[in-house]
């Protein structure tokens, strides 16, 4: 048991990217992010004062800017904080595929991820709102220009680059409200590749275990793939059989993907799914690699 945790420990490490929301939290990134969190501050509380035609606009500016900086980067920190809770609670299964991974990826995932990235959102504005409120302009004798100029930086200022899908920042395909026919929890898998039809995968050994690489583009294809209404044929074949396995190694569900004429497809809950060419093509290019390896370069010394 100890040994399938730490792999599916190895395995989170692998998925989660640098997520943008952690440059509110490390001090390394703050280089980058102070000074721009201070200009826009000061380009909002200046359009703030100019729609509300206040006079004092340069004594104003000095006495609160600071103030507004300094909250505005602590509220932005504690919202990015709450998404950093996800990362390190030990809840595998539900928890890990719709929170954990999604949040640290591209939070327009699935539901869950979004509102719970919208929530840090709004909890970081409510903290900027109450901050700039009752402390940044406590000086200001109208009440009312206290509520506009900190409803105004709460609303225009607020993290929305938690956002943003890190995914995308380093050049990989982000798709939105994907299936999660096959969890990430269970890339642990065996992969079966036959041109036999119903072929009984629990009585054969003749089988090819294939690295996290395969595992991936298959879940990946899966979940990415897209509902078709095509008829299947009564006799067909498949060429792969996506065996998952949850974190102790108990056998799921297969998937059976299977080739008809130039696509590829797989029945899940009695519908039919198509899987998108481009990711057809990494599936069989996956397969040739582990089926046909390429011989390694030796170096001499």
């Amino acid at each position: 048991m100890k040994n399938v945790r730490e792999n599916k420990r190895e395995v989170k490490l692998y998925n989660v990217m640098f997520p943008i929301w952690l440059l509110f939290i490390f001090p390394i990134t703050w280089l980058f992010v102070i000074p721009a969190n201070f200009i826009i501050d000061s380009l909002v509380l200046l359009l703030g004062m100019y729609v509300l035609r206040i006079k004092e606009k340069v004594e104003l500016y000095k006495k609160t800017i600071l103030w507004i900086f300094i909250f505005g980067f602590v509220a932005d920190i504690l919202g990015g904080i709450l998404l950093l809770i996800t990362q390190f609670v030990e809840l595998d299964g539900f928890f890990y595929e719709y929170l954990t991974a999604p949040i640290a990826q591209n939070p327009f995932d699935n539901v869950y991820s979004l509102a719970y990235t919208c929530f840090a959102v709004v909890v970081s504005a409510v903290l900027i709102y109450v901050f700039n409120r009752f402390v940044s302009f406590r000086k200001v004798y109208s009440k009312k220009i206290k509520r506009i100029l900190s409803l105004l930086l709460a609303i225009i200022t607020a993290p929305y680059l938690f956002l943003v899908p890190t995914s995308s920042l380093y050049g990989g395909q982000t798709e939105n409200f994907t299936n999660h026919i096959a969890w990430d929890d269970y890339v642990k898998a065996e992969i079966y590749i036959y041109d036999e039809p119903e072929v009984n995968i629990t009585e054969t050994d003749n089988n090819e275990h294939f690295n996290y690489g395969l595992v991936s583009v298959l879940r990946y294809s899966v979940n990415t793939a897209k509902k078709d209404k095509v008829e299947l044929p009564k006799a067909w074949k498949y060429k792969v059989v996506f065996q998952m396995q949850d974190i102790e190694g108990k056998r799921l569900e297969p998937i059976f993907i299977y080739e008809i004429e130039d696509s590829i497809y797989f029945e899940w809950k009695n519908k039919t799914y198509r899987i998108t060419d481009e990711n057809k093509e990494k599936i069989y290019g996956e397969i040739e690699e582990h089926l046909n390896p390429q011989p390694s370069d030796e170096i001499g010394i």
